[in-house]
């Protein structure tokens, strides 16, 4: 029997945004109600987009493809979807997102690319980066891909539906570095 692990991102409050220290809401994008789990050949995607990278994804018939056989210009149209994390230490404890493409931007904000991010303990593990260092480091760990459903704010503003999906990539050795992610706008949440 198949067990799909689902962890729900806590987020701290009713409207799905972290709190601060001092109780107060921090007002800015924001993802809630989201669920996560490993891809398996019974996991559905609405997204034609996330469907059509995962296809390529899958073409390397079970080896991790490397960062450098990802070619951007293969997947022009899909460019405003896409972000890179890179994990910056072998344990894969330490991230930062290379690349951020605009539709993420209007969901969960726009990051500054020096920004680090990690697990507790290693000195980039803020409250609110916390679960999506732990995410990263599931995605990279297991090396296969990961998908997340749930609501988002779009603009701070409108609630909508989404998915995602997070695919593992290889350095130059073999060794899993990056996750390659696609986040993608499903519709309304019912």
């Amino acid at each position: 029997m198949l067990v799909v692990k689902e962890t729900p991102f806590e987020t701290g409050s009713s409207t799905g945004r972290p709190k601060q220290a001092s109780g107060e809401e921090k007002h800015e994008p924001f993802l809630f109600d989201i669920k996560r789990h490993p891809v398996t050949e019974d996991t559905k995607f609405t997204s034609p987009r996330i469907m059509r990278l995962l296809t390529w994804w899958c073409g390397f018939h079970g080896e991790m493809p490397r960062r450098d056989q990802f070619d951007i210009i293969d997947f022009i149209d899909l460019a405003p979807y896409i972000c890179l994390v890179e994990a910056l230490d072998p344990e894969c404890r330490k991230f930062r997102f290379r690349v951020k493409g605009e539709i993420l931007v209007e969901i969960v904000g726009p990051t500054d690319t020096d920004l680090i991010f990690g697990l507790p303990g290693t000195g980039y593990d803020s409250e609110e980066h916390a679960a999506l260092a732990h995410y990263f480091n599931d995605v990279l760990t297991s090396r296969q891909p990961w998908r997340c459903h749930g609501v988002a704010l779009r603009f701070g503003v409108t609630r909508v539906a989404l998915e995602t999906i997070d695919l593992p990539l290889a350095d130059d050795i073999g060794q899993p570095r990056y996750s390659l992610g696609l986040m993608d706008i499903v519709g309304r949440p019912e």
